[in-house]
This record gives structure tokens, C-alpha cells and sequence, in this order.
């Protein structure tokens, strides 16, 4: 066999494979499934022996053809902005920008992809909506990679009847492009600043740990809850079947310590920053307007990054309503984000903590992990918490002054 057309190019990639599952979706003959590894994140397994090396999966993967895959136009225009819809703009992470673009696609009898929680909360798979109602699960950062199953299949389906809108991570919306062999016209793309996911087990095994605690299922669960506005700390928050809720800072909880130590190695060496990228539009949370003497303005429960690639992302921004929105290109020359020119660096806890995490699981490798004062902190109040570090950060920021 030629390693260059056969199961072994994908298996090759080892931790840069970036956990598509694309190469399960093509293959023909069914050579790859998904595994775990040992923290649980999912890679392709091969059956060596039903490979015909067709090279299909080499020529689709979008790790190994990301310089192929990346649009010829970005950045042809930059705005703010958010939803005026408050209920919208509360129960998005940022400026409600994906809601709108939903809206503006369901208007033509398009439908939308998009990460929701799998029942129980403790996994995130994708799923098509045909309607507005049906975006609200897709609503909400997750910080956890999603599992693919059929969706670029499903997708490719939905684009021979109607306008399909996709939204996922870099890597997944170059996986869909990959798999239909360009963008269609009636497909809109829109992705994210990703920072890097968590695995999947850091999820289920917080999920596991508060319903053991609170003795009742999770019947809501947020990330980025805003009962302090939009800027961090990011507020976790869930609601139990029994009608008890919990909340704590996202960074104190096991899948924060998990998003900030344990992230997907291939994230630490993305290919689809900056202009590598194959959507149309790219969203954001605006922190960098906020404090900025050259910014006219932001919402603070929640500001969009709009960075618009593409000819076909500006038709679709154009139609979008109840978003108030106005350009930023001077302040996105002057400064662009972090996260969309910048690689994750590698936590220095990682290799600690991933130890541990094998071990011991998720919850008793964060107690493991923790400080003294943090552990004492645990038990104040979350709002004593949020209320005393803001006071703290206006006394450190008199002291500079002075």
C-alpha cells in the first residue's frame, strides 16, 4: 500500500488530528470508527484490512489540505454589535450574532446546524433545526468538542431542498467544505474564535459529580450564565429536576479546570487561525472594545466580533435584523484578537493534571490540583465572590494610579 493513500495517512496525524470524524464519514468501506483516548478524546481507529487505498480520507481530511481549504477573501469587513432583543441578547454568550443570522436564514426556508447538549448533558452532538425554537439549545458556548456523527451527510441533504446555515468550530466548517468539495451557495458557513475544546468526560464526569451531590438530575445547565452582565468571570449555572439550582465562577468548576489544563493537543498547533479559515463569517466576543478610547460604544451584557470573509458572509450580515451593529475596522487593524491569530499555548498543569486526571478521574484530579485558599474559597458565596474580586480589582487599579 501507498502510506499516502491509504487509512494510514489519517491515523498518521496521530494528536493532530483535530477529532472531525470526516474520515469516518468518506471512507467507503467503512475502515474507521471513533475512539477514546486515555482522557477521552475521540480519534480515528482503522481496520486495516478492509482498506482498498482509495485515498479518499487523505484527500478530504482538512488537517492534511488546510492551505486548500481556506477562503481567498477575509476581513472585508469588521463590526460590533449585538442583538436588541434583550431575552436573546441574555441567553447568548456574547452579542446574540448567531441568533440573528438564524433568523435571517430561516426567512428563507433554510435551516440550521449547530453543537447541542445530548440528553442528560453530558456529551455535545450536532443537530438541524428547521425552525427559530429550535436554535435555542444551539445557543451558549459548551467549551467541549462535539461528536459529528452524520452530520456532514445530513447537511449535504438538506443543501439539494434549501439554504442550510452551519456553525461549528474552524476545523468543522473546513471538514463540511471538505466533504461537499467547496462551498455551495445556498450553504452559509459561520465559525467561532476557538481557544481550544476540553474533552467530552470533563463534562459528563462534572455532570455526574453535581447530580450525585444535589442528588437530581440537571434539567438546564449554562456555561455563561449572565446574572453579572457579559464580561468574566464566566458564571456555570445549573437547574435541577428537583428545583434546586447551582452557580459557581465556570473557571472554579472541574470542566473549567479541564477547558484551561487539557485541551485538545491539536489545538495548541490549529491550522485554521487567522486567514486560514473556510467560513463566512467569523464571530467573537468583543473584549477588546471594552476600555478602548477609539471604540464608540458597547453593551455590557454582551458585544459580537463580526469579521465577515467572505461575499456570501456580507449578502448574509446585510439581511440580518434586530441587531444593532457598526463597523470596527480601525480598532481590528490596530489590534486583532488573540484567539484568531494565536495557537492555545500548552498550560504548563497539563501533564500533572492529565496524570492525575487518568488515575483518579476528573473531580478528585481537581481537588488534587487545588491551593489552599481555594479550596477555603469554595465555601463563600458566590456573589460575596464576584462582588469582593471587583472591589479587590478597583483597589489594585487606585494603587497603580497613585
Amino acid at each position: 500500500m501507498d502510506s499516502k493513500s491509504d487509512y494510514r495517512a489519517c491515523v498518521d496525524l496521530g494528536t493532530d488530528c483535530c477529532g472531525c470524524e470526516l474520515c469516518i464519514e468518506v471512507c467507503p468501506r467503512g475502515v474507521f470508527s471513533a475512539a477514546r483516548d486515555s482522557v477521552g478524546f475521540f480519534y480515528p481507529k482503522a481496520e486495516a484490512e478492509k482498506c482498498i487505498s482509495c485515498g479518499l480520507c487523505s484527500r478530504k481530511c482538512p488537517v492534511i489540505n488546510s492551505k486548500n481549504l481556506a477562503e481567498s477573501t477575509h476581513n472585508i469587513g469588521v463590526f460590533a454589535g449585538w442583538s436588541t432583543d434583550e431575552d436573546t441578547l441574555m441567553k447568548s454568550s456574547s452579542g446574540g450574532l448567531f441568533s440573528a443570522l438564524a433568523k435571517a436564514v430561516f426567512a428563507e426556508n433554510g435551516k440550521v446546524a449547530g453543537a447541542v447538549y445530548s440528553e442528560g448533558f453530558k456529551a455535545v452532538e450536532f443537530f438541524i433545526a428547521d425552525n427559530y425554537s429550535g436554535i435555542e439549545a444551539m445557543r451558549g458556548s459548551k467549551y467541549v468538542q462535539g461528536r459529528k456523527s452524520d452530520i456532514y451527510r445530513r447537511v449535504k441533504t438538506e443543501l439539494k431542498n434549501c439554504p442550510v446555515l452551519f456553525c461549528g468550530t474552524p476545523c468543522e466548517v473546513a471538514a463540511l467544505v471538505s466533504y461537499l468539495g467547496g462551498a455551495p451557495e445556498n450553504l452559509y458557513t459561520c465559525d467561532f474564535l476557538c481557544y481550544g475544546p476540553t474533552t467530552e468526560a470533563a463534562l459528563s464526569q462534572t455532570v455526574e459529580h453535581l447530580e450525585r451531590k444535589y442528588r437530581s438530575r440537571i434539567a438546564a445547565l449554562t456555561m455563561r450564565n449572565k446574572r453579572f452582565g457579559w464580561t468574566p468571570k464566566y458564571i456555570f449555572k445549573c437547574v435541577f429536576s428537583n428545583g434546586k439550582s447551582y452557580e459557581n465562577f465556570f473557571g472554579n468548576m472541574p470542566i473549567g479546570t479541564a477547558f484551561t489544563s487539557l485541551k485538545r493537543p491539536s489545538c495548541h498547533s490549529c491550522k485554521f487561525k487567522d486567514n486560514m479559515r473556510a467560513s463566512d463569517i467569523t464571530m467573537a466576543d468583543y473584549w477588546d472594545i471594552i476600555g478602548n478610547s477609539e471604540a464608540v460604544e458597547y453593551n455590557k451584557n454582551g458585544t459580537s466580533l463580526v469579521i465577515v470573509n467572505t461575499l456570501k458572509g456580507k449578502q448574509l450580515f446585510e439581511k440580518i435584523e434586530d441587531f444593532y451593529s457598526f463597523s470596527t475596522e480601525q480598532l481590528f487593524a490596530q489590534k486583532k484578537p488573540k484567539a484568531l491569530v494565536s495557537c492555545a499555548p500548552v498550560s504548563p498543569s497539563r501533564g500533572p493534571f492529565e496524570g492525575k486526571f487518568v488515575k483518579m478521574g476528573l473531580i478528585e484530579a481537581v481537588r488534587a490540583s487545588k491551593s489552599v485558599k481555594s479550596k477555603l474559597m469554595e465555601h463563600v458565596p458566590l456573589p460575596i465572590k464576584y462582588y469582593g474580586l471587583k472591589l479587590l480589582a478597583k483597589v489594585r487599579s487606585f494603587r497603580d494610579r497613585g
